[in-house]
């Protein structure tokens, strides 16, 4: 299991999903709703044949003259943490190395190299 944390001023939102991969595309459909951009320093675009532990991003948002981009939250994808978790993670890794690569929704945006202020 993998937890998608978006977090933000006003809340916290920590929600479990079966895989990284899962937890990104959760992360894509927040994005999209909300009209935000993902600015961060691990490629987005990209699904991970060997997922990192943990992966963090910047959430930005337009200022309202459209020009700026300014940090409204962020969101963390943590990997498991207990042996069991881990174990039945790197099984499943192992058993389907050959899976097709997931692509990014043409409308899902990010920002490389934003300065989020």
């Amino acid at each position: 299991m993998y937890q998608l944390i978006i977090a933000n001023d006003a809340t916290t939102s920590t929600t479990d999903h079966d895989d990284f991969n899962h937890a990104r595309r959760a992360l894509i459909e927040h994005v999209v709703d909300a009209d935000l951009y993902v600015c961060g320093d691990q490629p987005f675009g990209e699904t991970a044949d060997r997922a990192p532990s943990t992966v963090e991003f910047d959430l930005l948002a337009l200022s309202p003259s459209g020009r700026q981009p300014h940090r409204v939250g962020t969101a963390t994808i943590a990997a498991p943490t207990t042996g069991a978790d881990v174990a039945h993670q790197d099984l499943a890794a192992e058993a389907a190395p050959h899976q097709s690569k997931a692509v990014v929704p043409q409308h899902a945006r990010t920002m490389s190299g934003a300065h989020a202020s």
